[in-house]
């Protein structure tokens, strides 16, 4: 038997390698609480001499085991191992868990892709290389389990007992071979003690690392009493089961009144509210929720963010953080950015003073042209600037719906949430190119074309067999016809990059741009994909982005021609108003 057939698939916790390595503790220290070995037995093979009847022995473990090994995966990839032995390192080191990933500190994971490798020869390796977790990955680096030395020697017994009774039958049929059964069942015996005896080593040295890692348990509970945040314990109806918190004032009632009580039940109405709704997105997502509120406490209100996720089966665990000087803060910035704009404002009308003195009074003409350049100077800086924050607040918008995308899985919402973020990318990328340019009127659209081009082949991971052909002049745009015309630009490349060209066929995408006269332009933009096949209103009606292209069109009083031969071709006129 080859190692395919000992490998452990389902009983392997796994997490991604944004994990807290304080959940995987958490989960391991409870896994070995709730730790429970039942074995039922059958009784053996009767004297087989004595009677005709075939009786087949069989043992059933019914275990569930502790957690003492985690695997890091993402995309069906092993990325690295955490086992009780990394705790105990890190406890050592003196390695803070809090906002710890899991990624900062697993290990690399020992693989092997040779999947035909025999039971003795795998064994012997582990125990030389003091190896317990061997990882069995495919030719294309695919995981496909772990071996341990319990899994192997769980498959000899069995492959034993199965070779055992074979040789039982064969002896009652062909009463001539009994010698030469009787050797090789005490050959292949011997080869199990030697097994077991390998297996005993290996046993032992994992006992000592658990009697280590007992011994470690009070460190982390200093650790745990040294949390500076506030820490709940619920059942999952919310009833609170545990509290800590390093200073008594931070609760809004002593423990005592907590513990055995719902926290909707003892919190203000509104806070409570919060919590229930929270509570039961827990319960039915099983996924982390975070709130804020704000609570009256005995040294004045404070802010808190608490996050809430799920524990052991019907457990939420809720960590609260005081972010009373957070929310300071940004206040502190409201306030500053509002006094920015009055000074802003109070600017501008000194400047309208000025213009108007200007006209009265010509000897102080020359003194006033060099405020007034001052002035606009300061003025272009505050216009980057607004286009730097407003490039900033869309980036922020984006990352977030790419943050919330990862907790979907509807492919078509996650769909609908990458379309939104290109198209959020897409205006971004023009605040950003006039923040960088001298010209805070006009924006290089030539550029601006061959960024969004590369953003949204990184976006839709295109396929490879797709050719872009880009042909254009050099064209500046003002931002008002930029915008539109780089989200009519995005909703078509999109569209082609998508549905074009199915199961990663070769093809082309085409944009030409160019402007027929001063101020008329002319925008295509075509592939030679499988094209529409209904009529294009009816497509139309159906597609928020093709909607969203018409009504752009007519927002820069434009005019657009659709063709689906060959392909799919999108033909622009339009003029830039003056």
């Amino acid at each position: 038997m080859y190692l395919l057939d000992y490998i452990i698939r389902d009983s392997i916790l796994t997490v991604t390698p944004d994990t807290s390595v304080v959940e995987i503790i958490d989960l391991m220290a409870h896994s070995k609480e709730e730790n429970n070995l039942q074995i039922a037995t059958v009784s053996a093979l009767n004297d087989l001499s004595s009677s005709h009847v075939d009786h087949k022995p069989s043992l059933k473990y019914v275990r569930q085991q502790p957690i003492d090994c985690v695997l890091v995966m993402e995309n069906a990839q092993l990325l690295g191992i955490f086992t009780p032995t990394d705790v105990v390192r890190l406890v050592a080191c003196g390695k803070n868990f809090v906002g710890v990933e899991i990624n900062e500190v697993m290990r690399e994971p020992v693989m092997t892709s040779n999947q035909n490798l025999d039971v003795k020869t795998t064994l012997h390796l582990m125990i030389q290389d003091g190896i317990r977790h061997l990882a069995i990955v495919d030719e294309e680096n695919k995981f496909l389990g772990i071996v341990t030395p319990e899994s192997l020697a769980t498959g000899l017994e069995t492959e034993r007992l199965s070779t055992k009774e074979q040789m039982q039958q064969e002896k009652i049929v062909q009463g001539s071979f009994s010698d030469t059964l009787e050797k090789q069942i005490t050959e292949r015996t011997q080869e199990l003690v030697k097994a077991n005896k390998l297996l005993q080593r290996g046993i032992c040295d994992r006992i000592a690392i658990e009697a280590h890692l007992l011994q470690t348990t009070s460190e982390l509970q200093e650790l745990f009493q040294a949390f500076p945040d506030i820490y709940f314990r619920l059942n999952s109806d919310g009833t609170v089961l545990s509290c800590h918190a390093r200073e008594t004032t931070d609760l809004y009632l002593p423990p005592k009144d907590f513990l055995g009580k719902r926290m909707q039940d003892v919190l203000p109405d509104d806070i409570a509210k919060k919590f229930q709704e929270a509570i039961l997105h827990v319960n039915d997502k099983n996924s982390l929720v975070s709130i804020e509120y704000s609570l009256p406490l005995i040294l004045g209100s404070k802010s808190f963010e608490a996050r809430l996720f799920p524990s052991i089966p019907n457990q939420i665990i809720i960590i609260v953080r005081d972010i009373t000087e957070q929310k300071q803060a940004q206040d502190a910035l409201q306030k500053a950015k509002d006094d920015l704009e009055i000074r802003v404002e109070e600017r501008t009308c000194e400047l309208k003073n000025t213009n108007a003195l200007l006209r009265q009074e010509i000897v102080e003409r020359q003194r006033a042209e060099r405020q007034l350049k001052m002035s606009l100077e300061e003025k272009d800086v505050l216009l980057k600037e607004i286009h730097h924050r407003v490039k900033n607040n869309l980036q922020i918008i984006s990352s977030l719906l790419r943050l919330q995308a990862g907790y979907l899985k509807d492919e078509q919402v996650v769909g609908i949430f990458q379309d939104s973020q290109n198209r959020i990318r897409a205006m971004a990328m023009i605040h950003e190119n006039l923040y960088q340019s001298d010209d805070l009127a006009r924006i290089d659209f030539s550029d601006y074309i061959r960024n969004l081009t590369n953003n949204l082949i990184r976006s839709y991971s295109a396929n490879p067999n797709i050719n872009f052909k880009l042909n254009f002049d050099k064209i500046s745009l003002r931002i008002d016809t930029a915008i539109p015309c780089g989200l009519i630009i995005n909703e078509l490349i999109s569209n082609s990059l998508k549905h074009a060209f199915p199961n990663n066929t070769p093809g082309e995408i085409s944009i030409d741009f160019s402007m027929i006269q001063p101020g008329r332009y002319l925008l295509n933009v075509s592939d030679n994909g499988v094209g529409i096949t209904e009529n294009i209103e009816f497509y139309k009606n159906r597609s928020l982005g093709l909607q969203l292209v018409w009504r752009l069109v007519e927002q820069i009083e434009g005019n657009i021609e659709f063709n689906n031969k060959n392909g799919t071709y999108y033909k622009i006129n339009f003029i830039e108003q003056k």
